[in-house]
């Protein structure tokens, strides 16, 4: 669920995640597609091939998550990545990030029963 602290990836590779934290921050991870809600910029470093697209999450009681981590969903700074390599060539001159604007499916986690 929501997070209301920093979310600090670090040396991973062909990963997808979801991630819905106050901080994200990545170094040294390479082909990461990541799903992303973030209050603040999300920070970059060292890392290629990331592909970030909005958040898209939902189950049932998100919203009270995310109030008791409080974080305001109408303010997802997903898209103001900032990249501390940026201008630097990294694995021979790989992409370092791109932003994925196009449509995505929601996805959903159903009610469990016990």
């Amino acid at each position: 669920g929501p997070c209301d602290g920093s979310v600090f990836i670090r040396d991973t590779m062909d990963c997808s995640l979801c991630v819905c934290c106050r901080q994200l921050r990545t170094r040294d991870c390479k082909n990461l597609d990541i799903s992303l809600f973030c209050a603040t910029q999300p920070s970059l470093e060292t890392s290629t091939g990331i592909q970030i697209t909005p958040w898209r999450g939902s189950y049932p009681g998100i919203e009270e998550h995310m109030r008791l981590a409080n974080l305001d969903a109408a303010k997802n700074l997903w898209d103001q990545v900032y990249d501390f390599s940026a201008g630097v060539e990294l694995e021979g001159g790989a992409q370092h990030w791109r932003l994925d604007h196009s449509p995505h499916p929601q996805w959903t986690t159903p009610l469990s029963t016990p």
